[in-house]
């Protein structure tokens, strides 16, 4: 073995590696820590395995952004837009949580690059925006506002760690709030002395009213029912 081979890899090829599993595996490492040695460790391989079945770096993220693209519900383009945007958003977060992947929390919002993969076109992301457009346009906004509601959309989708909150890590961490209030004199911090002894607020109840408070400001701003 290599002295550059990551701890614990296996030399060659193995034969339970596949195309697939590495798009799968590679999907669980976050996008600012993605690399060829960091992805190879997380198989257990060396990182000359990867090269049987992708030539290079970004072929295999360009293979993750096609698996993400493919994987994520696709909303019905015939509803309202105030249920095709809730659907959507709930969709995702219901996609995040089964498959657990990171990299598709972190992904950086650079223009509508997200609309190639490959130096080819992304056809399910394109009929993803052509819906979009559609269900937006028939709600009266103009093709320049219905991109920046895309924009703003898609940057609460890529940014926002709010997709992948558990309940036990808000449980967790009400714990911990309820620990230090007991601990301090009830005069103390007022406003959060409200919440001494109070049940631990449901996470799914938070998420969707973010997305419904997101749905009433496009609405105010465009001035769409």
């Amino acid at each position: 073995m290599s002295e550059n081979s990551p701890k614990g890899a296996v030399r060659g090829r193995p034969g339970s590696l596949t195309r697939e599993a590495i798009v799968r595996e590679a999907l669980r490492i976050p996008e600012n820590e993605f690399s060829l040695g960091r992805l190879a460790e997380s198989l257990k391989v060396s990182p000359q395995s990867l090269y049987h079945y992708f030539p290079n770096k970004q072929s295999i993220a360009s293979a993750m952004m096609e698996e993400v693209s493919r994987s994520v519900p696709m909303a019905d383009r015939g509803l309202p837009w105030r249920e095709y945007l809730r659907s959507v958003m709930l969709g995702y977060r219901a996609f995040l949580k089964e498959n657990d992947y990171a990299f598709a929390r972190g992904l950086p919002l650079n223009g509508l690059s997200v609309f190639r993969v490959g130096g080819k076109s992304n056809q399910v992301m394109l009929e993803r925006f052509d819906g979009f457009m559609e269900v937006f346009r028939r709600a009266g906004l103009s093709p320049e506002e219905c991109i920046e509601v895309w924009v703003l959309f898609q940057n609460f989708i890529r940014r926002s760690d709010l997709h992948r909150a558990s309940q036990r890590a808000l449980s967790d961490g009400w714990e911990e709030l309820q620990n230090d209030l007991s601990e301090m004199d009830k005069d103390a911090l007022p406003e959060l002395q409200t919440l001494r002894g109070k049940p631990c607020p449901e996470i799914e109840g938070i998420y969707e009213g973010v997305v419904d408070n997101i749905i009433a400001g496009i609405s105010m701003r465009y001035e769409i029912k």
